[in-house]
């Protein structure tokens, strides 16, 4: 399974109130970005590199994906503490916390939005 994929449903899996739209790869041109929505993209930061070798073949591939977030403009949970869980959710089940960019607000809309880097050694 792509490990956008899996990630996908390493999130859903929790039902974290508040997370509106969960999409992997792009957004879609049907889904138009909401300002009142949280919206969660995942897409691949690295192919799946094989690593690790033994009796001249890899045994593992480390792989990794980008986690924005785009909060609504009109979020009622904390997002310092839905942050902190999701990393633990990611690192818990087998990834690192690789980056974790600083907020930015968009200056037409005011959404904050946020930039996770998670990576995984898949064992093959």
């Amino acid at each position: 399974m792509l490990a956008t994929f899996e990630a996908e449903q390493l999130i859903d899996s929790q039902s974290y109130e508040g997370i509106d739209r969960i999409f992997t790869g792009s957004i879609p041109e049907e889904a138009k970005p909401d300002a009142n929505s949280t919206d969660i993209l995942i897409t691949e930061s690295a192919g799946d590199m094989p690593e690790d070798y033994g009796n001249d073949d890899f045994v593992n591939l480390n792989r990794a994906v980008e986690v924005q977030i785009f909060y609504s403009v009109n979020t009622d949970f904390d997002i310092s503490e839905f942050e902190i869980a999701l990393m633990h959710l990611f690192s818990h089940n087998g990834w690192r916390v690789e980056t974790s960019r600083p907020h930015t607000q968009d200056p037409d809309t005011n959404q904050v939005t946020k930039v996770f880097y998670f990576a995984q050694l898949k064992y093959i």
